[in-house]
């Protein structure tokens, strides 16, 4: 499945981004979940969710940047404690395309 293609992230999912917003202290991006390619502990929906980008500088800027409007293939992590979807320099962030879930597809009926 594709668990093992993301062995060492808590989430992967396919997000529609819909808004993002500064908080001052922190960043939230508003997505739609289209697909929850992988579960994880927080019991993730289709659906509206919010994703809590990690700032990288002083300035609370954000990697990856995250265009409203585009789908992405995210795998990032989860804080259990606050119920929060992290995404950060170590998560895995690429615009969603056809070919890339064809691609996906390919790789779960090869290996499944």
């Amino acid at each position: 499945m594709i668990v093992s293609f993301f062995p060492s992230y808590a989430s992967v999912l396919r997000v529609k981004i819909l808004s993002a917003h500064d908080r001052g202290s922190h960043a939230e991006v508003n997505v739609k979940v289209k697909k929850v390619l992988k579960l994880t502990k927080l019991k993730i929906h289709r659906g509206k969710r919010v994703l809590y980008p990690e700032s990288w500088t002083n300035r609370g800027c954000t990697c990856p940047v995250l265009n409203p409007g585009t789908e992405y293939l995210v795998a990032g992590h989860e804080d259990i404690r606050s119920g929060r979807l992290i995404i950060n320099m170590k998560s895995f962030v690429q615009a969603w395309k056809p070919d890339l879930g064809r691609r996906m597809a390919h790789i779960l009926r090869a290996k499944c």
